[in-house]
Formats: structure tokens, sequence, C-alpha cells
């Protein structure tokens, strides 16, 4: 699956309730985890997910 939210969007806090849902429909599911893989070069969205929804980086996740 894939989400992204529109650059005029962003900075709304659209992203976060997103992954919000989706972490939600995971726990319902009795998943463990959650792995986001993000372009390198896509600075702000790394940002994003250590930041703002507390996610930790690593490098070496397929």
């Amino acid at each position: 699956f894939e989400v992204q939210v529109a650059s005029g969007y962003q900075r709304r806090g659209i992203g976060a309730y997103l992954i919000g849902l989706l972490e939600t429909i995971g726990r319902e599911a009795q998943m463990e985890k959650v792995m986001l893989t993000v372009f390198k070069a896509n600075k702000n969205a790394i940002k994003f997910y250590i930041d703002q929804l507390q996610y930790t980086y690593d490098e070496i996740s397929p």
C-alpha cells in the first residue's frame, strides 16, 4: 500500500492521522510492528516519521 498527502495539504495533520488509522488497523489485526519505506532523498518525510511519529530509522531495512 502507499500513502501520500498532496503537497498543498501537507502540514495539516493529515499524514499523522492516516498513519494513526493504519496503526489502529494493525493493532486490531494483532500486528506487532509497522515498517515504512521512504526514499533516502525524501528528507522531509524521514524527519516527519522520526520527529512527529516517533518511528526509528533503520538503513538496512529492505
